[in-house]
């Protein structure tokens, strides 16, 4: 019985240190006093709040919230999903209403949407977009925050070169704005 005990108590306090090492996007880390906004990117805070331009972590490496901002243990990271494609390489979340379409790759493109109002991008929903009501979750912090992934606007032979490309992509609903192949 006290062996039980003691493992379960070295348990537990295993487990309190791993919890500590997690953290959320955007959510500043009290060991090294930086928010990961995105997998790769993040920012210092002062006063428990993310401020000032945004680093980004080498080659490699992932924004963690231990001591070591970045790390190699993509195990560690802070936030999981965010400015990444899901599992489908359909989409990738990019706020916390915004998201990017993958094109069957593991790169998000620069086709962007948006959710509805009170909907959010969740990394888990196959529809991309969900009501927190329902259950979805924002997979990014929120829509101030930079990702990371250049967002500009597409020209008309940008996206036809993107849409080219050997890949899942949307069709158009105007027949004058698609490209024919």
């Amino acid at each position: 019985m006290l062996r039980f005990l003691i493992l379960l108590g070295i348990g537990v306090l295993l487990g309190i240190y791993i919890l500590g090492t997690e953290a959320d996007c955007n959510v500043c880390s009290s060991s090294s006093n930086v928010a990961c906004i995105s997998n790769t990117s993040f920012r210092f805070c002062s006063a428990t709040l993310p401020f000032g331009p945004v680093y980004t972590c080498p080659t490699g490496y992932y924004c963690t919230a231990n001591d070591a901002i970045c790390n190699t243990d993509i195990g560690l990271r802070s936030c999981i999903g965010c400015g990444s494609c899901n599992v489908n390489n359909t989409f990738a979340c990019l706020t916390e209403r915004t998201f990017s379409l993958c094109l069957g790759t593991t790169t998000p493109s620069l086709i962007l949407g948006s959710c509805g109002v009170n909907l959010v991008c969740d990394y888990n929903n196959p529809d991309i977009c969900g009501s927190p009501s329902a259950g979805s979750q924002a997979t990014c912090p929120s829509d101030d925050t930079e990702t990371g992934v250049v967002t500009t606007g597409l020209t008309p032979t940008a996206y036809c070169s993107i849409v080219q490309q050997h890949g899942r992509f949307p069709y158009g609903i105007s027949l004058n704005t698609t490209c024919k192949q």
